[in-house]
């Protein structure tokens, strides 16, 4: 029952809007009969009329009488066929060669794509405009005829009259146009309206058409380009084999020339394998939009082109950087281990030493052949390092952001560039050597210079014998240094093998010890700082 219903109310609701349709045709139909009337009549009064200044005025009338009817004889086609726009159905116009018209129609259909997508709100807002624009017609036109009928309402003379006449005919002719007009936008608006979806069930329709229509288009063609390039892909890794091109190992310049050619090709190939599937799918809003992505790029990569030049030279191993060579990069030397797309360096004396850098970091590097005995870090973990600040320590942990060394039971922490700085001195490789300044007391000048540094340098001998560091021990040297400002002093060098830089510090106070110990036996004074006081007249004075 409440079907029948339903089908009842539809049927009810088609004959209402049908009967609406009759009586909008009707009355239009009996406007253009009119305007046909009245351009009959202006026309004949024209040809009656030999005044200049009237003739304008009919011919003004005509224009205007004619172009009303053109508008109410189209508005008659449209409503009898639904309220559809007869626009679209106009001949196309015949246009001579043009680069500018030829481009226009290669990116026509992806221009009437994006238009057929905003064509309904597009119309819905023109026929607003439209609708406002005729209501403020009416609003002019009623003032206009209140005033004529208020200068009706007093007596006047015969012609004035009849001038008169003729101005109201006019408003009011125009006063059924704009009324005729407004009532065809209000129709026509009324029917989009009434069509309009909701947004989920427009947006569910759109997604449909998308996926079994343009989407799965592109689907394939993106399918297809995948398919070529993973096939030449496989080709090559099949040529030169899988890990040395993955890692980028690909030696010699004419090989990487064919390797990055054939990749280049293969990016060609699969692009060309995507727009023959659009073209052949007949899809040309796609292919459109590719072209015109594609053209983008193209002109966007001139000025990128001598940036890609010196990269591609690196590539090809012809730059400034080569493999195999030594680099400087954040102030650590790097071999260079590939050149790719993302170069990889290494050093083998750092922790996590292994970095991968864009080209665009690499064409500001120069390298250059490293010898087989350069270092690659001043230190290695392990090591014992003295820096220009006096820090010594043993070292923890170095990576290519810090430096960790065990200073006195505890860990300190040095960037990199900060260690660098401070130009460690690493004691851990070959051999290392300290000083000491001693001095005794100026009474042993006579024997400063023959009897002292034997003395000093048996007294430290045996010292480093009782130490048990004699093994360690390489060189002694002592020797007059000069005679200070209050005492006689002597140099003591000592020259030690690396195995024994954990003991820097014993090494130095043992020496101290041992001259200290000299002194006490021979019975050398040992002098301390002194401070002269100089007598003047002030002084004589106080």
């Amino acid at each position: 029952a409440s079907e029948q219903a339903t089908a009842v109310e539809k049927r009810e609701e088609q004959q209402q809007k049908l009967e609406e349709t009759r009586n909008q045709i009707n009355t239009i139909s009996n406007s253009i009969a009119d305007r046909q009337e009245q351009l009959i009549k202006l026309k004949l009064k024209l040809q009656n009329t030999k005044d200049e200044s009237e003739q304008q005025e009919l011919q003004q009338q005509i224009a205007e009488t004619e172009k009303a009817l053109k508008s109410s004889q189209q508005s008659f086609k449209s409503i009898a066929s639904g309220g559809i726009d007869l626009q679209a159905f106009s001949e196309l116009p015949v246009a001579s060669f043009d680069w500018r018209s030829d481009l226009a129609e290669v990116l026509k259909p992806m221009l009437e794509g994006l238009k057929a997508m905003t064509e309904k709100p597009r119309t819905v807002e023109k026929l607003r405009g439209t609708i406002e624009f005729y209501k403020g017609q009416l609003r002019t036109i009623e003032k206009a005829l209140i005033k004529i009928q208020l200068l009706q309402a007093e007596p006047l003379e015969k012609t004035v009259s009849e001038r008169l006449g003729d101005i109201e005919a006019i408003w009011l002719q125009r006063k059924i146009d704009a009324e005729r007009e407004l009532s065809v936008a209000e129709y026509q608006l009324k029917n989009i309206l009434e069509q309009e979806t909701s947004f989920w069930t427009s947006l569910k329709q759109g997604g449909s058409e998308f996926l079994t229509g343009r989407g799965l288009t592109l689907f394939l063609a993106i399918l297809a380009a995948a398919i070529v390039w993973l096939l030449l892909k496989y080709i090559l890794k099949i040529v030169w084999g899988r890990k040395n091109v993955e890692e980028g190992r690909i030696q010699g310049t004419y090989s990487r020339i064919f390797v990055y050619g054939y990749r280049i090709l293969s990016v060609i190939l699969s692009l060309m394998t995507l727009l023959f599937v659009l073209y052949f799918s007949g899809d040309w809003l796609l292919l459109s939009l590719s072209l015109v992505i594609l053209v983008g790029i193209i002109l966007g990569f001139k000025n990128y082109f001598f940036t890609f030049l010196n990269e591609a030279k690196l590539m090809l191993n012809l730059g400034a950087v080569r493999e195999g060579e030594r680099v400087i990069y954040n102030g650590i030397p790097w071999r260079v281990h590939s050149l790719n797309f993302y170069s990889s360096l290494a050093n083998p004396c750092l922790e996590g030493g292994k970095l991968r850098l864009p080209l665009s970091e690499m064409t500001a590097l120069i390298s250059r052949p490293h010898g087989k005995e350069e270092i690659w870090f001043p230190s290695k973990v392990g090591d014992f390092v003295l820096l220009s600040d006096g820090t010594f320590g043993e070292v923890l942990r170095q990576t290519p952001e810090i430096v960790q060394i065990k200073v006195a039971g505890a860990a300190r922490t040095f960037s990199v560039s900060d260690y660098l700085r401070l130009s460690p001195r690493n004691l851990s490789e070959g051999s290392y050597g300290f000083s000491v300044i001693f001095g005794i007391d100026y009474q042993h000048q006579t024997i400063s210079l023959d009897q002292v540094a034997p003395i000093f340098k048996e007294a430290v001998q045996q010292a480093f014998t009782q130490a048990t560091l004699a093994e360690y021990v390489e060189d002694i040297v002592v020797d007059f240094k000069e005679a200070g400002a209050s005492s006689l002093d002597y140099l003591v060098y000592v020259t030690m093998n690396s195995e024994a830089a954990s003991s820097y510090w014993l090494a130095q106070r043992i020496v101290q010890q041992a001259c200290v110990k000299a002194c006490n036996q021979n019975g050398w004074g040992i002098p301390f700082a002194q401070l002269t006081i100089h007598q003047g007249e002030g002084f004589n004075k106080l």
